[in-house]
């Protein structure tokens, strides 16, 4: 089973580091996805992507946020794909 983890960079520069969420269905960890980049461009300008030193398997999207006309790279959030599984 596959589970879906929502993460957000610890210190400034990463989107991996503190779990934010995780769920069982892809589509739900999208839509969170969505809700935390609109409220991040509420007041922020938004970059698509991953970090270029970012290989690990399963990451399926990302974005970085920081104060318009300032560093777009300063903070950032991202989704992986996890295999999991129990006894």
């Amino acid at each position: 089973m596959y589970v879906y983890v929502i993460e957000n960079g610890t210190q400034i520069g990463t989107q991996k580091g503190q779990i934010l969420y995780i769920y069982t269905n892809e589509e739900a960890a999208r839509k969170a996805m969505s809700a935390l980049k609109f409220q991040a461009a509420k007041f922020n300008e938004i970059k698509e992507g991953i970090a270029d030193n970012d290989h690990e398997p399963g990451v399926l999207e990302g974005f970085w946020y920081g104060p318009k006309g300032g560093n777009t790279c300063a903070h950032g959030y991202r989704l992986q794909r996890i295999w999991a599984y129990g006894k």
